[in-house]
């Protein structure tokens, strides 16, 4: 006679597992009725957001800065622009090189046009051309 498994024990009511079991409410969303704005409900919304609340305030300038605070501030600064010379630099080195490439395909574009002129002339000559 075969072995037959032992039935699972049910969960308890307050268990994880009874709790995920249940099945969901079954509630209807019920379609509501579109209210338009009054003139009245308007003006109330319009007097609550006024000018005086309307977007983004600046901060007011707060007191003066301690002496460390305003030597931090300087020293930053003085980074700042030595970063700013450094990447003028960069830029400038960048340039220079670009131009140098550039300078080297108006080169080769000028080759190119000379060894094509030389083989229409032996072409048309009726040389032979040797290509290395």
């Amino acid at each position: 006679m075969a072995k037959t498994a032992k039935p699972k024990p049910r969960p308890t009511l307050r268990s994880r597992a009874a709790k995920r079991a249940s099945s969901p409410s079954a509630t209807i969303p019920l379609p509501r009725p579109e209210e338009k704005p009054t003139s009245e409900k308007l003006a109330a919304l319009s007097a609550r957001h006024g000018a005086a609340n309307a977007g983004v305030q600046k901060r007011k300038t707060g007191k003066a800065l301690s002496r460390q605070k305003r030597k931090r501030k300087e020293a930053a600064v003085d980074k700042a622009g030595a970063v700013l010379e450094k990447l003028e630099r960069r830029r400038e080195v960048s340039a220079k090189k670009g131009g140098v490439v550039k300078g080297r395909s108006t080169d080769w574009d000028n080759l190119n046009e000379m060894i094509e002129e030389e083989v229409e002339k032996a072409v048309e000559e009726g040389k032979e051309i040797l290509v290395k």
